[in-house]
């Protein structure tokens, strides 16, 4: 809600998401940046899961 308000357009893919279709949509609508969140601890590992397949997909993409 917070970006939306900011201006931002947003795709909301929903909870459980695998990376692969996270990327997948990025690239279909040419996103600028991809925002993850992570209400809990654990699932934080799932977070640096997207980052480690966009790093080694070579997307040419800069990593935050």
């Amino acid at each position: 809600m917070v970006l939306r308000a900011g201006g931002f357009a947003v795709h909301d893919l929903g909870v459980d998401v695998p990376s692969f279709q996270i990327i997948q949509r990025a690239k279909e609508v040419k996103a600028d940046m991809i925002a993850l969140s992570s209400l809990l601890t654990t699932t934080m590992p799932y977070q640096k899961e997207v980052i480690d397949d966009l790093a080694s997909m070579a997307c040419g993409v800069s990593l935050r």
